[in-house]
């Protein structure tokens, strides 16, 4: 149960090298949301810039916060 990010990159020009492409991320809470996003985003994306990617990346954030351990018992 984990955040996912959807990565679009894209060239602002077509002879615009791989390593200075431009990036946006946006955060999701799970991996239909954002292959739902993505369905809907790639398409504006890519009429404007033909040379992009699209995807969902899964990360390590967990989903509704950060992880804590249970407090332990007084009698240990």
């Amino acid at each position: 149960m984990f955040l996912y990010v959807l990565v679009l990159t894209y060239a602002l020009n077509e002879d615009t090298p791989y390593s200075e492409w431009e990036e946006s991320i946006i955060w999701l809470p799970n991996y239909q949301a954002c292959a739902d996003a993505m369905d809907v985003m790639y398409d504006v994306v890519y009429a404007h810039y033909p040379n992009s990617i699209g995807r969902c990346i899964e990360t390590d954030v967990p989903r509704g916060g950060v992880l804590r351990p249970k407090i332990r018992p007084n009698n240990l």
